[in-house]
């Protein structure tokens, strides 16, 4: 499980997508409480990055387990059927 977290191949299963959503959920909600209660936001903000990077790549094994194309994660009309 979470191995190669941050490519874009593979395939991954419902569990690991589940916990990868609910991980970046946290991880999102630290780094937002940070920005505003620190001083450095904009230090703080670079963190998105990497986040943003392990999500699209976690979405995108996650339209190749559903036999989709990976660029679907773009398209914010994509009916997800990840659950």
């Amino acid at each position: 499980m979470f191995k190669n977290s941050f490519s874009f191949e593979g395939r991954i299963r419902r569990m690991e997508y589940a916990i990868s959503i609910l991980l970046s959920l946290i991880a999102n909600g630290i780094i937002t409480e940070t920005m505003t209660i620190g001083n450095g936001a904009q230090i703080v903000g670079v963190l998105y990055l990497p986040l943003l990077w392990f999500v699209l790549a976690q979405n995108t094994k996650r339209c190749h387990d559903l036999d989709s194309i990976g660029y679907f994660t773009y398209i914010s009309m994509f009916p997800n059927r990840a659950l």
